[in-house]
């Protein structure tokens, strides 16, 4: 037997479109042997409730990540208990993130709406292709330089499994092993505030845009660029020193230098 945990809108949303019918089909966890929770991720589109298929749904930074089928579910399993951050992102939509705290083994059901926000060529009508914008910032700041650039071609081309040895393969990127064998990125300076010495410089990071690890906060999920997956990389940018810091990544704290991530939607 397995629980969730939802408010009676979504049981109701989750009963028509069949996932309790489809549990033990697609391997949820049951019983007491289950090690890990299920996280079911339904999303729709805010403003119509439609489903939307296609969605690309990342745990804690592409940790584990799965797409959404046409009745706009995703699941992510092998969650272990504890808060997660669920980013979601799905072309011509604005991307969206939440934390979804996993209380046991089972199954978590959790529901979300997208924002439309696609843009047409001029010109010319489109149904279903919207145009990532995203990466004209991107393809802007690579033409002028100053840091390290990874385009969908190189990362693929880098036949690299994850983002630590994406950047350990084409920059000055300095890791250090977490107690776990995680990979943290950290200064090439070794420096911290201008203290030198033992203590980590760690990295900000940015996920679409949008800060996902500020050094400078207190519990804040460091990211393990071993568990980062390049196959759900778009792009990629680096930035070893705040001097080479673009201004709109610089109001956090990029002492430490600046990592910039763009998921891949397809």
């Amino acid at each position: 037997m397995y629980t969730t945990s939802m408010p009676p809108c979504v049981l109701r949303w989750v009963a028509l479109l069949g996932v309790a019918a489809l549990a033990p089909a697609v391997g949820f966890p049951q019983g007491a042997g289950a090690q890990h929770a299920v996280v079911v991720v339904l999303v729709r589109d805010a403003g119509t409730g439609v489903p939307l298929s296609g969605a690309r749904i990342l745990l804690d930074h592409a940790l584990r990540a799965d797409t959404t089928d046409a009745g706009g579910i995703a699941r992510l399993r092998g969650v272990s208990p504890g808060s997660h951050l669920v980013a979601l992102h799905l072309i011509g939509y604005a991307p969206d993130s939440m934390t979804v705290s996993v209380a046991d083994t089972g199954i978590r059901i959790v529901e979300t709406g997208l924002r439309e926000n696609a843009t047409a060529l001029p010109g010319v009508t489109t149904n279903a292709d919207a145009i990532d914008s995203r990466l004209e910032g991107f393809m802007a700041r690579r033409a002028k330089g100053g840091g390290f650039f990874f385009t969908r071609h190189q990362i693929d081309s880098s036949k690299t499994l994850n983002l630590a040895e994406l950047l350990r393969s084409g920059s000055v990127a300095r890791m250090i092993p977490g107690p776990g064998g995680e990979a943290w990125l950290v200064s090439p300076s070794g420096m911290l505030n201008g203290l030198s010495g033992t203590t980590p410089c760690f990295t900000q990071v940015y996920w679409d845009g949008v800060m996902i690890y500020n050094p400078l906060a207190r519990g804040g999920l460091r990211p393990d660029l071993r568990s980062m997956l390049t196959m759900n990389l778009e792009a990629v940018e680096y930035y070893p020193n705040p001097a080479s810091t673009p201004v709109q990544f610089r109001t956090g704290a990029p002492t430490c230098g600046t990592l910039v991530l763009w998921s891949r939607m397809r």
